[in-house]
């Protein structure tokens, strides 16, 4: 943010220190230097008006309260914000205690120096190292919550580590991942819950399924305009691409980033999710392989039979399926049906039925993915009874 004040060029500048740093390719010591050197000459007010724009993220004062509430003890740390910041922040948000770097000031501006045990590489876990002294606390009974790879060390000797809007590194070892603009799933992982809120995940789900209808349309606008619609869904793919590698560094590109963070599952955050690739490849394929009726009914088997295959599965859970124990009875039906309906606008009822059939079967086989070998499949066996 205070970058940004600087101009363009320093923001830029910045965000590409960052992102070496992110990657694990420069020392914290030297991106504080190459950071506050580029700040030599900003003004105190202005590093408190900058400091006081800042948004928080949402449901932190609540998560605070309520961790102090069962005896623990809070301190924010940070490795890249002035001591004197993170002290009134501290107290804005009821922390226990505030710690930061030291940056040197000449006349009441920035000089372009930083110091303090927290601007080298060890003085995180020295500073937790005394605080745990202090009030005979082991590293097991240590939670870390950190975004960036100068927590690396201290994650691997805390008790808990969670990443919130994690970069890769720091996504990859944290034993629980937060992303978003709530903090409040916190609580759940340091109170050791554990709790699964299903209405959640089920709604969860319903977004999921929200976004994959989306390539129901995309017949109706290559119909109108083809090669622009395929264009289109090559533009998402990149855009997609773009905002997965910001999510894996904890840098959320507006819009894709936040409808991805609220329909990902749990078990998905820390690697790239492939799906909306691997459909945009599967509607593209389809809409180029096949004449449009069958792609119509491919594209549609593929965004409205998987979205009530899921649904229906998650609702009515019952057997699971003997080859795939992921998949159940009740859910591989409800894809039948859908794609029996989808199969019926260029078929007869009876021709309807191997194309459905073959659908499901592909759709309830245990493969990472099936938004590519599902239409494309159904759509071969379409072809035989279309002629």
């Amino acid at each position: 943010r205070l970058s940004s004040q600087r101009g363009l060029l320093s923001y830029l500048r910045t965000y590409y220190l960052c992102i070496l740093f992110d990657l694990g390719r420069l020392t914290i010591e030297r991106l504080l230097e190459e950071v506050y050197k580029d700040f030599k000459g900003t003004s105190l007010n202005t590093l408190w008006e900058v400091y006081k724009e800042m948004h928080l993220i949402g449901g932190i004062e609540e998560v605070i309260q309520a961790l102090r509430s069962k005896g623990h003890t809070i301190a924010i740390i940070s490795s890249g914000v002035p001591d004197f910041l993170v002290r009134d922040l501290a107290l804005e948000l009821g922390a226990d205690m505030g710690f930061g770097i030291d940056i040197g000031f000449l006349d009441d501006s920035l000089s372009g120096t930083v110091g303090g045990e927290l601007s080298t590489f060890t003085g995180k876990e020295s500073l937790i190292k005394e605080l745990a002294r202090q009030r005979d606390v082991e590293w097991k009974e240590v939670v870390v919550i950190a975004d960036d790879p100068n927590n690396l060390s201290i994650m691997e000797k805390a008790g808990l580590s969670i990443g919130v809007n994690a970069s890769f590194l720091v996504r990859k070892k944290a034993d629980c991942l937060v992303d978003g603009n709530d903090l409040r799933e916190l609580l759940n992982y340091i109170n050791g819950c554990g709790e699964v809120n299903q209405g959640k995940e089920f709604l969860q789900e319903v977004r999921r399924k929200l976004v994959h209808v989306w390539a129901g349309a995309m017949p109706f606008l290559a119909n109108i305009a083809f090669f622009p619609t395929i264009n289109f869904l090559v533009l998402l793919v990149v855009l997609y691409t773009l905002s997965e590698v910001g999510r894996l560094n904890g840098r959320l590109v507006p819009l894709l980033g936040p409808i991805t963070v609220a329909c990902i599952r749990k078990g998905e955050r820390r690697g790239f999710i492939t799906g909306p690739i691997t459909m945009a490849i599967g509607v593209i394929m389809s809409l180029l392989l096949f004449p449009a009726q069958v792609a119509l009914v491919v594209i549609w088997i593929l965004a409205f039979a998987d979205t009530a295959a899921t649904l229906i599965g998650k609702t009515w859970k019952g057997r699971p399926l003997p080859y795939n124990r992921s998949k159940s009875v009740m859910g591989s039906l409800a894809f039948f049906l859908v794609a029996y309906l989808c199969s019926l606008l260029c078929l007869s009822p009876i021709s309807a039925l191997p194309v459905a059939l073959t659908a499901s079967f592909l759709e309830s086989l245990p493969l990472k993915d099936d938004n590519i070998s599902t239409p494309l499949g159904s759509g071969v066996v379409l072809m035989f009874f279309t002629g």
